[in-house]
């Protein structure tokens, strides 16, 4: 299996995390981020038959203690718009919540790599999105960007998945929703 790290430009504190492309094997599942970071997964569910979009965002604090988490739906035209815009929430929450130290870890190599560098590979209808976004980083205090794959990312996934299919709009900042609160309970042990 090859490895590929990700050494993340958008962070204005000198510390740097890397994180694998690939996870080590399939049995492995979400990590804590370092001591004192926050790290937010972010997900979107999509169906190419189907412009509706599940969004998820979990935070979760350098313990594997759940610190929030959205879930909403909305409409996308694809996969890729549909990843854009959760990324680009996630930016916008992490200002709105005044976290710092923060790694936004999600599943879509496209999406994470432009927000690293150069929005050419995206669809010229959605790279203002991405612009934005870059320009988001720029400004927050130490926030990185990283790729791990879907398997280290079930509860978010499962989150979006049910978003999709069923909820509007919701934050809950005490309690993780029930759907997922077992797989954050056996995450935060790794």
């Amino acid at each position: 299996m090859s490895y590929i790290n990700i050494i993340n430009i958008h962070s204005s504190g000198n510390q740097s995390i890397n994180h694998d492309k690939n996870c080590i094997n399939p049995q492995e599942t979400w990590r804590k981020p370092p001591e004192s970071w926050i790290k937010i997964n972010i997900d979107a569910s999509f169906r190419t038959n189907n412009t509706n979009a599940g969004f998820a965002l979990i935070a979760r604090d350098s313990t594997g203690r759940f610190l929030a988490a959205m879930a909403y739906s909305t409409r996308a035209r694809d996969v890729n718009q549909a990843e854009a815009l959760v990324m680009l929430r996630a930016l916008h929450w992490i200002k709105e919540m005044q976290f710092q130290r923060v790694v936004i870890e999600g599943d879509n190599w496209l999406v994470i790599n432009s927000c690293n560098g150069s929005v050419e590979g995206f669809k010229w209808e959605d790279q203002n999105i991405i612009k934005e976004c870059q320009d988001f980083l720029q400004k927050l205090e130490s926030c990185q960007v990283t790729f791990q794959k879907r398997s280290c990312n079930i509860a978010t996934d499962k989150l979006a998945k049910l978003a999709r299919t069923s909820i509007r709009y919701q934050i809950r900042l005490e309690e993780p929703p029930n759907v997922i609160a077992s797989i954050l309970a056996a995450e935060s042990k790794n």
